[in-house]
């Protein structure tokens, strides 16, 4: 089977919590990449980002990507071991419909892969997918996400529940959710500020 866009392990750059967003930006551009994926401060996978975004933050004059006003869209966290059609019908995969570039796949708290929002869009309209001018057909049995082999249709990974990723306009946290109601939001999450409502 051909390999299929925005699904391998080449398509994408890594950057730290502290990366400002011209390097990343300038990163980006020499490279190649269509995403770029920022990491918080613990090391974990925060936001999956695109040049879009990123000239966009750069344009703020924020120093650092994970900074309130950067604006950075919610980000969908699949973990490895999860159907292809499970993930497709994973209540986080609403947060496309709030401006996710797509999903992050984790395995052992490793990035293997991105799923791009233009996979899943065309997978959830259609039930296929234009590769190279062809129309194929869109199933479990494709075989490289994330640039690597689904076993049995699973994908590799250790992650147990998929989730998006939120960060508060208000102070900056990045807030983990398994869903997202615009008109009923949550407590955003963060420990150290007093209590207040997600701000989009």
């Amino acid at each position: 089977m051909p390999k299929i866009p925005g699904m391998s392990r080449t398509g994408f750059r890594k950057f730290t919590a502290d990366t400002s967003p011209g390097v990343a930006l300038s990163e980006m551009r020499a490279h190649g990449a269509d995403y770029g994926i920022v990491f918080d401060h613990n090391g974990s996978p925060a936001m999956l980002l695109t040049l879009e975004d990123f000239s966009r933050a750069k344009e703020t004059g924020v120093k650092t990507m994970l900074h309130p006003h950067a604006k950075l869209p919610p980000t969908i966290v699949m973990p490895g071991k999860i159907t292809i059609a499970e993930m497709l019908e994973h209540p986080a995969v609403a947060l496309l419909e709030h401006g996710a570039r797509g999903a992050i796949v984790v395995h052992r708290n490793k990035v293997m892969g991105v799923v791009g929002a233009d996979i899943f869009m065309k997978a959830l309209g259609s039930g296929s997918l234009s590769v190279g001018g062809r129309t194929m057909p869109f199933s479990i049995s494709d075989s490289q996400l994330a640039g690597r082999p689904i076993q049995d249709g699973k994908l590799m990974g250790s992650v147990k529940v998929g989730f998006g990723n939120v960060m508060c306009q208000a102070c900056g946290y990045v807030n983990r959710v398994h869903s997202l109601d615009r008109d009923h939001l949550p407590k955003c999450q963060n420990p150290n500020l007093p209590e207040h409502a997600l701000k989009l």
